[in-house]
């Protein structure tokens, strides 16, 4: 893998756990609901990011690897950032910052399960998220 791309994921994963250390659970009884809502984000995002790369390599079999993880992150992001901004104006008036948090994760998660499947390469990697009534702690160990 190009060493930008590479640095961009492990970047976009680094701002996640960034996002998601700066975020506070609510009260103990909503915990339930923001455990499902950001499980949801983390695997729509996933989702949509690896579809986007199929695509891509369908469709444009010219596209640079670089320019192909460029373009679906930047899809799976916006698609997360948009249903934010949908739930601000329509729902609570909230901006979650743990369910962008958990979208930047899906889309890191895509992008890898796109490069190691289709791509050839072996990819060894660990992502775990582990919640307690304390807090939550995020990591993600990316070996190319």
């Amino acid at each position: 893998m190009m060493p930008a791309i590479r640095h961009f994921i492990l970047r976009m994963l680094l701002g996640c756990m960034v996002l998601i250390s700066s975020t506070n659970f609510l009260k103990a009884q909503h915990n339930r609901d923001l455990l499902i809502d950001a499980t949801l984000h983390y695997v729509l995002s996933a989702e949509i990011t690896f579809a986007s790369c199929m695509f891509f390599t369908l469709k444009s079999p010219e596209i640079t690897l670089q320019n192909k993880y460029l373009a679906s992150a930047g899809i799976g992001i916006l698609a997360g950032i948009s249903k934010e901004l949908v739930d601000m104006i329509h729902s609570d008036g909230n901006f979650d910052l743990l369910d962008i948090g958990m979208d930047v994760l899906g889309v890191g998660t895509g992008l890898l399960l796109h490069y190691f499947i289709f791509d050839k390469k072996t990819v060894r990697s660990n992502i775990s998220f582990n919640i307690s009534e304390s807090g939550y702690l995020a990591s993600v160990k990316v070996y190319f």
